[in-house]
């Protein structure tokens, strides 16, 4: 029976979470996984070779991580990512971020939203729609804002995993569906 390897990856960022708090290494170890995100976004390279399966001792796989990164990240982040490479799990490390992230936005009550429009929206409606959220749900909002002419009109809200579609072709989406559910 093998273990899912997103089990895995939730428990490595318990841990480094847990570890930056401890240490009071917080904010410096939030810097470094967003650097790291970056990195993983902007190198095909890096990407590979954390995919690959490393052969080699102990010693070898720590003079990976050290070559890779050398001293640009707090000691907590290194230590992560020397026992990454022990076990041959490197590739691991874009769901590590994810679930590091998730739970760094919850401990501050952020939400992340995405708002999406049919047309360009005006800076009042997304205030509106910033100040609705925002009463409703309490402390701090990512948005990003983006067009889809393909809604035809209205608009799409997607708060944490939860998704409001009062967009016209959602609207028809729904009236398809229901027109060929057999009649009781």
């Amino acid at each position: 029976m093998s273990v899912d390897p997103s089990t895995y990856a939730r428990a490595y960022s318990r841990a480094l979470y847990r570890s930056a708090v401890e240490r009071q290494e917080l904010p410096v170890v939030v810097e470094d996984m967003n650097a790291l995100a970056a990195q993983w976004r902007e190198s095909k390279e890096l990407r590979i070779f954390c995919k690959q399966v490393h052969r080699g001792n102990t010693r070898s796989h720590e003079q990976w991580v050290d070559t890779l990164w050398g001293k640009t990240f707090s000691n907590s982040l290194l230590v992560l990512l020397r026992a990454l490479a022990h076990r041959g799990q490197l590739e691991l490390i874009p769901s590590i971020l994810e679930h590091f992230h998730e739970r760094y936005d919850r401990e501050r009550h952020c939400a992340h939203v995405e708002l999406t429009f049919a047309e360009p929206p005006t800076d009042a409606m997304v205030d509106q729609m910033r100040e609705t959220i925002l009463k409703d749900r309490g402390g701090t909002l990512q948005m990003q804002v983006t067009v889809n002419p393909e809604l035809i009109a209205g608009f799409v809200v997607t708060l944490n995993d939860q998704r409001i579609d009062a967009s016209m072709s959602g609207r028809l989406n729904r009236l398809r569906l229901g027109l060929q559910k057999p009649g009781v």
